[in-house]
């Protein structure tokens, strides 16, 4: 994933700047720095860890967050999951898709020229770790299906 020089607060930041429209709130926090909201917290802080150092390679700049995530309970593995699935679903949009289209035409430029697909197996991948078990025997289900389509409200 590449979005420039750019340190990983600043990443989300720009990660969320380009879809707070999309049917998710935000508020100001200390009047500059903008979050999701609460709910979302544990996720992002989450995701801070992180190593941007290794751009481009995203199993090394997953590593610390599956790490991480390997030493804490099945509970919060899941909760991650969950998080990301409904903020991925929140994505699923008819906005989206035409602004990717645009980036796909070489009309416009932007964050959504990228991909980070490894993030979706982040949960699965920790899971298997702490229980020295296969990624095929991840036990949770979450509660939102974030393939394209899926948010039927999003497509109207």
């Amino acid at each position: 994933m590449t979005i420039g020089n750019l340190d990983s607060v600043d990443k989300m930041e720009q990660a969320y700047d380009s879809v707070k429209d999309i049917n998710i709130s935000c508020k100001i926090q200390g009047g500059s720095r903008k979050i999701m909201p609460n709910k979302f917290q544990p996720f992002w802080n989450i995701m801070e860890l992180c190593d941007w150092n290794n751009e481009g390679e995203d199993d090394k700049v997953l590593k610390p967050v599956i790490e991480y995530l390997s030493r804490q309970s099945d509970h919060a593995i899941f909760e991650f999951d969950d998080l990301m699935s409904e903020l991925l679903y929140s994505l699923d949009t008819k906005e989206l898709a035409d602004q990717c289209e645009k980036v796909k035409r070489g009309k416009e430029k932007s964050l959504w020229s990228m991909e980070f697909e490894a993030l979706i197996y982040v949960p699965q991948e920790a899971w298997a770790l702490k229980h020295k078990s296969s990624v095929d025997n991840y036990p949770h289900c979450t509660p939102f299906c974030f393939e394209t389509g899926s948010n039927k409200d999003g497509w109207q």
